[in-house]
């Protein structure tokens, strides 16, 4: 979505200044038209009145290119800021070289690259730091704490990067349906009508709907009637379904228990439309429908889930996916796709490995040397899954070998 906004933006702005200049051609094209009757005088007014509504034009044409190059700046400014990243991603960065080698085996040459390094990796986590206010500003202005949003963007000088003004707009819009007004959203959606049925979303019929609803709910059966009669009809597709149910209120009270009328009077209909409207505007404006940090956060989970997450003898003190919280999230994700195992120990949270090897209880458990170490007391040791009690060191209490 990053590239995605401001090339939808700089294509809007083309269309409707297509639209606008198109229909100014228009009308300087009718005053030429003479019809039968042709004077001096007609055709010299005629002449007249084109050459100023072209004058306009032009002076429209002059400052219409704005909000596009605009538009179009702030593409290329992110173009650039993620290749910034690719290139750091092609240099193939290790950061645990410089962490985990010896320095015996720095070589000069490999001393030389150090510096390159270091400043290499300097400039990766600048980048991810700028993501991850990217991320916080995205979740803050969907919340609707706009102010501290743009407190944190004006700070770190991220404007170029943040759709602050797609989300903004959104919520200015969903705003007029918490207090139960469609105007504004209805003449959003004439104005987006092709680009929503393209997409193939009935919020315009929905928003019709609920203006229905709303006129029955007060009692103005006539003109809920009307008001059927001009905006709902004649329909296509699922609106053939819908309309019938709708016009069905009419006979049904707002109080009424039966079904699906009920459910048309719920109040809750108007949350439903909230989420419809932000969910059909990001889709047209190039924005996912979820906060980018949720996704991120989404991604993540699923790149550490496996069902050893779900089961209280298993779960990893270090894992974030076993965690309550993250647990409960991750708890729809797909699990991950290991092509090579690791076994964590339950005690440390840490790699069994040559250097850590995985040792066996009496009773079949398996945890890490490192780990029975931790708890080892006075030469024994509790299985804190069991209970149970064993030596420690023995030599009932063997390495483990997988093959």
């Amino acid at each position: 979505s990053l590239l995605k906004v401001p090339l939808e933006d700089a294509m809007r702005q083309f269309r409707n200044v297509k639209k606008e200049v198109d229909w100014r051609i228009e009308e300087a094209s009718l005053d030429l038209e003479m019809g039968d009757e042709v004077s001096v005088d007609r055709v010299s007014k005629a002449i007249s009145d084109a050459t100023a509504k072209l004058k306009e034009l032009q002076k429209y044409m002059e400052k219409a290119p704005e909000e596009e190059c605009e538009a179009l700046s702030r593409l290329v400014l992110r173009y650039n800021h993620l290749e910034q990243r690719k290139e750091l991603y092609e240099r193939k960065l290790v950061i645990s070289d410089i962490n985990n080698e010896s320095h015996s085996k720095f070589t000069a040459e490999r001393q030389s690259v150090i510096p390159t390094r270091v400043k290499d990796i300097d400039s990766l986590w600048t980048w991810n730091e700028v993501r991850a206010k990217r991320f916080i500003a995205d979740f803050m202005l969907r919340s609707g704490y706009m102010d501290s949003a743009q407190k944190l963007v004006e700070t770190f000088k991220i404007q170029e990067l943040v759709d602050e003004k797609v989300i903004h707009d959104s919520r200015m819009l969903a705003t007029t349906l918490e207090r139960k007004d469609c105007t504004e959203v209805i003449k959003w959606s004439h104005e987006n009508r092709k680009r929503l049925e393209k997409i193939g979303s009935d919020l315009l019929l929905r928003l019709r709907v609920q203006e229905f609803v709303e006129l029955r709910r007060s009692g103005k059966m006539t003109a809920a009637i009307e008001y059927a009669r001009a905006h709902m009809g004649p329909m296509t597709g699922d609106a053939m379904n819908l309309v019938p149910k709708v016009m069905g209120l009419l006979a049904f009270p707002p109080h009424t228990k039966c079904s699906p009328y009920a459910e048309l009077y719920a109040e809750e209909r108007w949350t439903e439309l909230i989420q419809i409207f932000q969910s059909s505007y990001f889709e047209l404006h190039g924005l996912i429908t979820k906060p980018l940090i949720e996704v991120a956060m989404m991604i993540g989970m699923s790149a550490r889930k496996t069902k050893a997450c779900f089961q209280d003898e298993t779960k990893n003190v270090d894992c974030p996916t076993c965690s309550k919280p993250f647990n409960e999230m991750s708890s729809e994700l797909p699990f991950c796709q290991n092509t090579h195992s690791k076994l964590i120990c339950s005690i440390t949270g840490k790699v069994m490995n040559e250097n850590n090897p995985p040792m066996v209880l009496g009773n079949g458990n398996v945890y890490s040397e490192t780990g029975l170490n931790s708890i080892s007391h006075f030469g024994t040791v509790v299985d804190p899954r069991t209970g149970e009690s064993f030596p420690y060191p023995s030599a009932d209490i063997a390495k483990a070998y997988v093959l």
